[in-house]
């Protein structure tokens, strides 16, 4: 008997193998990925500062309301070189997303516009900047978009936008906004409450975006607070 050498073997196994045809259903189609509902907001990345974090106001000064003046916010651990007076622990409500000046914002779901800041003359521009909130179909929720370089021509109380069609503004750093590279970022909340501010976290203080910890409220009963109050963003 003659002996078939290991090459020709392979090569026979080979030519096999090309012959066979497999069913479609062995190669299983590639899996879709769905973007979360936030990541179709604005095209930028997100900041350090996200939901939930516990970060560190620096304040100096007073304002003209004789309020304690908020001159810069960072993450625990970071030395904050210039003068202070104050330093007090914040809590972040929001997300934030880091992005160029002007990318546009859109809504992070259907609804109507309920509420827009679009000039300094605003009593809260100062600490919200440019500013829209949107109430949603359940009607139990409520998104805000702040810091916005500007407010696109037509987004007004009454208006219904859809979520990656309608652009309610564009990124960029007006108001209370810190960071590098000029601040631009949008901070986006997602509420189960109307209006601008959460009323009982003014704590005496000038009406902000954060949590402000006091000697009457802690960071964890400001944590319960958001838990009841807010919904994280990259959950919605």
């Amino acid at each position: 008997m003659r002996k078939i050498s290991g090459f020709f073997l392979v090569i026979l196994f080979f030519s096999v193998s090309l012959s066979v045809e497999y069913p479609v259903a062995a190669f299983p189609a590639p899996l879709k990925i769905a973007q979360s509902a936030w990541m179709k907001v604005c095209a930028g990345r997100l900041g350090e500062l996200g939901f939930g974090a516990v970060c560190k106001g620096y304040y100096l000064g007073k304002t003209a309301e004789g309020k304690d003046k908020l001159i810069s916010i960072d993450l625990p651990g970071v030395t904050y070189k210039e003068k202070i007076d104050k330093i007090k622990n914040l809590l972040h409500t929001g997300i934030d997303i880091a992005a160029p000046k002007g990318t546009a914002v859109y809504s992070i779901a259907d609804g109507v516009v309920a509420d827009v800041i679009d000039g300094s003359g605003d009593p809260n521009y100062e600490t919200l900047g440019n500013m829209v909130i949107v109430q949603h179909a359940s009607g139990d929720r409520w998104s805000i978009y702040c810091h916005l370089n500007s407010v696109s021509a037509g987004i007004r109380p009454g208006k219904q936008v859809k979520a990656g069609v309608d652009a309610l503004g564009g990124v960029g750093n007006t108001g209370a906004a810190y960071g590098s590279k000029g601040g631009y970022h949008l901070h986006l909340e997602v509420r189960k409450f109307p209006g601008r501010f959460f009323p009982s976290w003014e704590n005496g203080e000038r009406p902000n975006i954060y949590g402000i910890a006091t000697d009457k409220m802690s960071i964890q009963g400001l944590q319960e607070k958001l838990n009841q109050n807010w919904v994280n963003p990259q959950k919605f």
